[in-house]
């Protein structure tokens, strides 16, 4: 049995506003040359002409095609902004090409007023013709330095020294700019996504193209077609199309199910509930006749009555479910200690292949109906791979709808049916924020079958993994008269949501902390490699060993709410022995971010990163109001892995964030290694550690929402001794509120609560 128990703590937070954007700059060694400038000039008159020549009656859409992967602050500053705060409120798509390196480069599209394309193209040659007159008709990073520290007006051919840097600098980063075109390959019926623009609505854009929509085909920004209209659409106007993916969910393969020829055995019988969690299936038909069904499973059909279920449309659904209501007494090796669950289980669709569009209506009615779950399981899937520049639509509900309600899907990895090699996960497995699991066998190996991330060429997917069973070794699950074996990420899914209910419904723990604990509990003190296969690891079995700790280690987590720049707490007392921290430390962030679909490869319109660490101080050198150097004590948290990225002075280019610091992901793991010999780290000036978390948003109107982001951290004691009594002391003393999560005390206390509401209804 594991000794250290689980703490919630809570504390003081501060708050500090974000650094002020100085002068546009570029790089001190790079240069732009006139010449770049004025072809910008020219590429816009091209787009003007060639919007004027559609005369559909919307704003020009233009495509800049960035350098490389940008930063929001390196984005076009100056151009398209004049009817709009900034330049990046008339984004409305983001796409990565490939240049002749291979290496991905952003491909952003603008919707921009023709008046502002006409400004624009004024700017970009009142800038070409300074540059033109500088030495070798260029501007160095350097020289525009200086220029936007000393030069005038007069010397920028009327522009504004910061309108100028800010032109050099758009400049710089842009390569060229064109048309944004659709080119993928569709067959069958299509949902799309057009561009967000200005003029007209969607509907009256499409019939300009003898394409006519009713409001049963639009859900949100996505729009339902045929195939005989997606083609039309896609050889006359390809430049509208944000995305479109196939109209086509599969619920699993022909070879997951099949009746053991051995006949396994399976309970006849199941005690009554007695106020067990509730979690909702959506999947397809659900046999009531099964041992459970009565009592343990309210069934509801969503699907017309004119539809027949045959007993294949039912083994899928009843098989997912039974392993939620009594996975542990069918498969005895897999008790996971979390009991019985009740189940809501909605039938959406029938037969091995249906409209992914349909599924995704009663979805988000479905969970608008049942406000009370909180973990919901979706086992149906596409055989497609998702498409490397866009989310699809059923992820994107899911993402909608759980940054929204503060609730948790859990979703199956989908299965390779395709027997290619390296395929990439399907639809809805690409939801960001939704527990992506996929399976591996009993020895802890990827499952044959397991399909592939990333999504959006970025976002680490799946999160983790789980025991889904073999072609050779499968589960046992329920069927109306003997059990059934199956195999999948359908089936590996449902154990996961066991235990996400467990801990949200039992524990009490928040969905964020929740899906950061569990994601937490599949990492070791290895290096971090988070797999395109495996995710994060593999979850424990016993929930024991998700909520309790070895006696050397120590275990936390802290949910907070993030509406400033920078949110932290510079007193977390860790435990110190001969002047030294005598800890490792891992960390996991979790945080369900709203997201635009029609920011393409830009998705989540927010980012938090997390500085945890020791509490360090060094000298910096300032001038004071007259001039004399004085030397100030600045304070500071030391990373556990380095990330420099929101420290003062310091740069981090994008692509660097991204690989290597997981910038944009709403997952973060971190952790140190553990060796041979562990020393232990230097105590500073402070015996404090510090925990900090800064958040930064892409869209302006964004700004000043408050996010819920959900922490947990190990401790690991390098000299084996247990410290957690001497860390629980420490916290009380400044001023942490510590609540233990003993998940026998909870348990009973939910138990209890329950007996007495059931009295109360008597």
């Amino acid at each position: 049995m594991r000794s250290n128990e689980l703490l919630e703590l809570k504390g003081r937070f501060s708050q500090a506003s974000g650094p002020q954007p100085g002068p546009p700059t570029i790089p001190a060694d790079k240069s732009v040359p006139s010449d770049h400038i004025r072809d910008l000039a020219n590429q816009l008159r091209s787009i003007k002409e060639f919007w004027r020549q559609k005369n559909l009656g919307i704003e020009p859409l233009v495509g800049a095609y960035y350098r490389c992967v940008v930063a929001k602050s390196n984005r076009v500053q100056r151009l398209f902004s004049y009817s709009v705060t900034t330049s990046n409120a008339a984004i409305v798509g983001a796409r990565f090409y490939e240049s002749q390196n291979c290496h991905p480069k952003h491909l952003i599209t603008y919707s921009v007023p023709e008046m502002d394309i006409d400004k624009s193209i004024r700017e970009l040659d009142q800038c070409a013709s300074v540059v033109n007159s500088l030495p070798n008709h260029e501007i160095s990073g350097q020289l525009l330095s200086s220029i936007m520290k000393t030069a005038c007006r007069d010397d920028l051919q009327g522009l504004p020294k910061t309108v100028f840097g800010k032109l050099v600098k758009d400049a710089y980063y842009v390569d060229r700019l064109g048309i944004t075109y659709f080119d993928e390959e569709i067959h069958g019926p299509a949902i799309v996504s057009l561009f967000r623009v200005n003029g007209q609505k969607k509907e009256q854009l499409l019939t300009k193209f003898g394409i006519e929509v009713s409001s049963s085909s639009i859900l949100g920004d996505a729009i339902l077609l045929n195939e005989g209209e997606f083609q039309v659409l896609r050889e006359e106007a390809p430049y509208l199309i944000a995305m479109a993916s196939l109209d086509d969910l599969s619920s699993y393969s022909p070879d997951d199910f099949a009746i053991d020829k051995k006949r396994r055995i399976q309970p006849t019988s199941i005690p009554s509930p007695h106020g067990e969690p509730t979690i909702g299936v959506i999947d397809k038909g659900f046999f009531s006749e099964v041992y459970f069904g009565k009592d343990w499973v309210t069934y509801t059909k969503k699907i017309d009555d004119q539809f027949e279920l045959t007993d294949d449309d039912k083994a899928h659904g009843t098989a997912v479910t039974s392993i939620i209501v009594d996975g542990p007494r069918l498969n005895p090796e897999y008790d996971d200690g979390c009991g019985h669950f009740r189940v809501r289980h909605f039938c959406v669709a029938k037969g091995d292949h249906f409209s992914s569009f349909s599924v995704m209506k009663k979805i988000r009615s479905i969970v608008d109906a049942n406000p009370d779950i909180k973990v919901w399981n979706l086992s149906l899937g596409s055989e497609l791979a998702v498409r490397a520049n866009s989310i699809s639509p059923e992820a994107a509900i899911l993402d909608q709808i759980q940054a929204e309600k503060g609730i948790i899907f859990v979703v199956a990895g989908t299965n390779n049916t395709t027997r290619r090699d390296d395929m990439p996960i399907g639809a809805p497995a690409d939801s960001i924020n939704s527990l992506v699991v996929n399976s591996v066998d009993r020895n802890g190996n990827p499952a044959s079958y397991s399909r592939r991330g990333p999504v959006l060429s970025f976002f680490a997917k799946p999160d983790i993994s789980y025991y889904g069973g073999t072609p050779r070794d499968q589960m046992t699950v329920a069927a109306p008269f003997a059990a059934s074996s199956a195999y999948g990420t359908s089936i590996a899914a449902p154990w996961i949501a066991r235990k996400m209910a467990y801990l949200i419904e039992v524990m009490k723990l928040e969905p964020q902390v929740a899906k950061a604990l569990l994601i937490h509990s599949a990492t070791t003190w290895s290096k971090i490699q988070q797999s395109n296969t495996m995710g994060y690891g593999i979850a424990p079995i016993r929930i024991e060993d998700i909520l309790y700790t070895d006696r050397d280690e120590i275990r936390f987590v802290i949910s907070q709410d993030l509406n400033s720049f920078r949110t932290y707490n510079l007193k977390l007392p860790i435990p110190t022995k001969d002047g030294k921290f005598p800890f490792k430390a891992r960390a996991t962030l979790c945080y369900f971010p709203t997201c635009s679909q029609n920011q393409g490869v830009d998705y989540t319109d927010c980012e938090v990163s997390l500085t945890l660490g020791r509490m360090a101080e060094k000298n910096v050198k300032k001038r004071g109001a007259n001039g004399e150097e004085i030397i100030e004590v600045k304070r500071y948290i030391k990373p556990i892995n380095n990330d420099s990225q929101d420290m003062e002075g310091s740069y981090t280019d994008e692509d660097t964030a991204r690989r290597f610091y997981r910038k944009w992901d709403n997952v973060k793991h971190i952790g140190e290694i553990l060796k041979t010999k562990n020393p232990g780290c230097k105590q500073y000036e402070s015996q404090f550690w510090g925990i900090a978390f800064s958040l930064k948003t892409r869209l302006d109107e964004k700004r000043g929402q408050t996010l819920r982001v959900g922490l947990v951290v190990t401790l690991k004691e390098v000299t084996g001794a247990n410290r957690f009594g001497e860390f629980r002391y420490g916290l009380e003393a400044n001023s942490w509120i510590v609540n233990p999560i003993d998940m026998h005390s909870r348990a009973q206390i939910v138990e209890r609560a329950t007996v007495e509401e059931l009295r109360f209804d008597e």
